[in-house]
């Protein structure tokens, strides 16, 4: 049992300490992939993996100004980019954001 407690501590350090950043598309997921790989097939398992194309965000941050104000914000990972002037509306729970008419305005979503 003492060997598999040590398995899983290097395991779970290598995958959350030395690979921490593992978005799908990501040099980190990848890395992942292939650590999972190398780990299972040492187990003797055959392992078949079939690539597809994914887009490996990046974030470079966000400025939300309105009214000369800035705002923190967090964008969705994944989101493209954009610039843009529009009218402001927000909703802070979902009866808000089945309430509010969105369309052609930037829609902010906050936590509650």
């Amino acid at each position: 049992m003492e060997i598999v407690t040590r398995n899983c501590e290097a395991y779970l350090k290598k995958l959350c300490q030395e690979i921490h950043q593992r978005p799908v598309g990501s040099e980190g997921n990848r890395q992942a992939t292939a650590f999972f790989r190398e780990v299972v097939e040492e187990f003797g398992w055959d392992v078949e993996s079939t690539p597809f194309q994914a887009m490996d965000w990046q974030d470079n941050g966000a400025d939300l100004l309105v009214s000369g104000k800035n705002f923190q914000v967090f964008p969705s990972p994944y989101s493209l980019g954009c610039s843009l002037e529009s009218y402001l509306i927000g909703a802070g729970s979902v009866a808000e954001l089945e309430k509010v008419d969105a369309a052609g305005k930037l829609l902010l979503l906050m936590a509650s």
